[in-house]
């Protein structure tokens, strides 16, 4: 075959590939293009090969262009996302797949770049399902609490000061039950209205639930600062509401919380200003209330269990419990969860949401993991000795504990040394990790992967929802946040988000679980969506050790 011919070839197999491939050299100059350049670009390729392929990029994306260019030369490839521009001014998405190559003493840049516009549609899709309030189009719980936390960082670094308003309607029940839900939507969407009409851009509102909103007022420099927001809102919330020919006037109680010095983070002062809201709910609402320390004396016994937690290792009071997760389509034990609580002297068992916080804020969930997992690996085994049916164990593990340089390590040993077979354990992880150094973080999943340790997602959907994580990361299994189960027999979008993972997870051939479960319709709706695995009330509690084993010995009785 003439080399010419071989050329001919070669330039049409790229000419019929769905992906754009391009080449240009170090200055920018553009030496080829397929056809799929030209036309997701928009451009002839006249038109291309007198451009430079900075022509492409949009204004940006310049500084990561430069930076990864910078990758390329250093380490001879490169893989990325970016934005590119058609010749209209639109913008779409690429995937990135660059590498340097020498022709005839030219070093020349080999892009193949993969559109990826429905994954980021679909991505986007997820994200504001999962972090915004269908209703009213604010923000939702998840996404405030996540603001909240990132504002309490800056505030920290900069000494600032920052405010937590908890607004709740006055009455709003009696609206829902003579008026009904549908007029009761409709008032919360034009309230919602009013209240973003009383802020400023940086000022942040969200829908918490029900009649319960939330504001964030970053940067402020006295309490009257929140009292002038207050003001307007309550001044705004004085005129009628007209709904269907009916008009209506609602008022609204305002807590105020402000950092740091109501609380250094986010749930104490969430919880401070909702202590604040129902004191002036108890002065007869339509007014707002500055939490005291008088109004909450439950931070004493707070502080009780922080100092005392240091000691709950030493003295025995930490034991875990285990809860079934099943089987969907028949309703056989597949796994167990271990879960901690405190057995403490004076207070009587205490669940983690009260005690872990605290724990990983000052490392001690270093130590508490360690002893989770390796009890958890020695009565797996001591059960799997006994003669039970084989099933997994899965250990919750914390951010803290992946970031250890030899985690990877640490886990390895203490299989060894409780003698249980890697196969029978699942760590699970959160969202949060991908936080992290995603570099150092796949190199200890991968780790964990060849010891032969199955890695899954918890609380999915709450955080991130980024499918380039999911591609990334070696994960074995998604497990739905109880969050998206609790409602997915009313709430529209609890349905839409569960069907959504669960179609997501089947695509990427990973088993899904849901947590949470405690009804037959929501068991019934997961059996449908053909959901692999259920946990939750209606299938068991949490039990300590010997309750645990009264149902390993009738798990064939389950149906």
């Amino acid at each position: 075959m003439k080399i010419e011919d071989e050329i001919i070839i070669k330039s049409k197999l790229l000419d019929g590939a769905h992906d754009i491939v391009l080449a240009h050299d170090l200055n920018g100059n553009i030496l080829y293009i397929n056809e799929a350049a030209c036309r997701e670009h928009g451009y002839t390729r006249e038109e291309l090969f007198n451009m430079k392929i900075s022509d492409l990029d949009t204004p940006e994306s310049a500084a990561l262009i430069k930076e990864r260019t910078n990758e390329v030369l250093r380490n001879g490839h490169a893989k990325f996302e970016v934005e590119h521009m058609r010749k209209d001014g639109t913008t779409f998405p690429i995937e990135v797949s660059v590498q340097l190559f020498e022709i005839n003493g030219r070093t020349v840049c080999l892009a193949v770049n993969r559109v990826i516009t429905e994954r980021k549609l679909a991505e986007q899709k997820i994200f504001q399902m999962a972090n915004y309030d269908s209703l009213t189009n604010l923000p939702n719980r998840r996404l405030f609490m996540d603001q909240i936390k990132k504002e309490i960082a800056k505030a920290k670094c900069n000494d600032n000061k920052l405010a937590v308003l908890f607004l709740d309607l006055d009455r709003f029940k009696l609206v829902n039950d003579t008026m009904g839900h549908n007029f009761g939507d409709i008032l919360l969407q034009k309230i919602a209205k009013r209240l973003k009409g009383c802020l400023i851009e940086e000022e942040i509102l969200a829908r918490m639930g029900g009649d319960e909103f939330m504001i964030l007022l970053p940067n402020i420099l006295t309490p009257e600062d929140t009292y002038i927001v207050a003001d307007k809102i309550l001044k705004a919330m004085q005129g009628p509401i007209k709904i269907k020919d009916i008009e209506l006037h609602s008022t609204i109680s305002i807590g105020i919380a402000i950092y740091p010095e109501h609380g250094r983070d986010d749930d104490t002062i969430l919880g401070n200003a909702d202590a604040a809201m129902y004191c002036a709910k108890e002065y007869g609402g339509n007014r707002y209330h500055l939490y005291t320390s008088s109004i909450n004396e439950s931070v004493s016994r707070q502080l009780v269990l922080e100092n005392n937690l240091r000691q709950a290792l030493e003295n025995d009071e930490l034991v875990l419990y285990y809860q079934p997760q099943l089987n969907t389509e028949t309703k056989q034990l597949v796994g167990v969860e271990a879960l901690i609580r405190w057995i403490h002297p004076e207070y009587g068992i205490i669940p983690p949401g009260e005690f872990i916080t605290f724990a990983e804020s000052t490392g001690i969930i270093i130590n508490i993991g360690e002893w989770v997992l390796r009890t958890a690996c020695k009565q797996m085994n001591e059960w799997l000795n006994r003669g039970y049916q084989p099933f997994r164990m899965s250990v919750n593990i914390s951010v803290k504990q992946l970031q250890q340089y030899d985690f990877a390590k640490v886990v390895y040993n203490i299989l060894e040394e409780t003698e249980l077979d890697p196969k029978y354990l699942e760590l699970e992880i959160t969202e949060t990790v991908f936080m992290q150094r995603s570099d150092y973080l796949l190199k200890t999943l991968k780790d964990l992967k060849e010891i032969g340790i199955r890695i899954t997602l918890d609380d999915f959907g709450v955080e991130y929802s980024s499918l380039n994580y999911l591609k990334k990361f070696p994960i074995d299994a998604l497990k739905i946040d109880r969050s998206f189960i609790k409602d997915i027999s009313i709430d529209p979008d609890d349905t839409a988000i569960t069907s959504a993972a669960i179609a997501l997870a089947k695509k990427l051939s990973l088993n899904v679980v849901a947590e949470g479960v405690e009804t037959e319709d929501q068991f019934d709706f997961l059996l449908e969506q053909k959901c692999n695995e259920v946990q939750g009330f209606l299938f068991g509690k949490p039990v300590p050790v010997e309750q645990a084993e009264l149902l390993l010995k009738k798990v064939k009785g389950l149906d």
